[in-house]
């Protein structure tokens, strides 16, 4: 576990099944880390783009969509800002 002094990254959780985000968040947060979390795309996709996190762990079956296209997406235009009023 980090020393107090260090700064923590930042994880944001995208998962609509609240016992995998607690189980997640139990150990990420053991670990030093600064955990939020979202349980849809666009509720994840608002948190990322304010909070601009160090990482992003995205479930593939979300309630509005596939968490693989948001992944694509990133990759593709490596921003998380809308591209197109899809989003």
């Amino acid at each position: 576990m980090p020393s107090s002094d260090q700064q923590l990254a930042t994880i944001v959780v995208i998962d609509d099944e609240p016992g995998i985000v607690d189980f997640v968040e139990l150990g990420l947060r053991h670990e030093g880390f600064a955990v939020l979390s979202a349980g849809t795309i666009a509720a994840g996709l608002d948190l990322v783009r304010r909070e601009h996190p160090d990482l992003v762990i995205v479930d593939v079956g979300l309630p509005d969509g596939d968490g693989s296209l948001l992944r694509r997406k990133f990759t593709a235009t490596g921003s998380w800002q809308r591209s197109d009023a899809s989003d």
